[in-house]
């Protein structure tokens, strides 16, 4: 389950600095913004498991997953308005 966890924990992070580096290109930008988007419903899933086997409490679910789902807003926002990240 750690490894399961660390993974798109860490690669969201990693990748959304590789895709802003790619910003200049809108159409890559957005196609690596929704890449992190999807890693990021998967560490929620990744959390939700955590949970109910018992590794990780409620309140600390509820805490951690709520980070992801305002990670979540923040990419969601930013798909729908790239050209507020690209260069001018």
């Amino acid at each position: 389950m750690t490894s399961r966890v660390w993974r798109p924990s860490r690669s969201v992070a990693a990748n959304l600095a590789d895709g802003y580096r790619k910003r200049q290109y809108p159409n890559m930008f957005v196609s690596k913004l929704a890449d992190r988007d999807a890693e990021e419903a998967e560490m929620q899933v990744w959390l939700d498991f955590a949970r109910d086997y018992g590794y990780l409490s409620k309140g600390r679910h509820k805490a951690m997953a709520a980070g992801y789902d305002e990670l979540g807003r923040m990419l969601s926002a930013m798909i729908a308005n790239p050209e507020k990240f690209t260069p001018s």
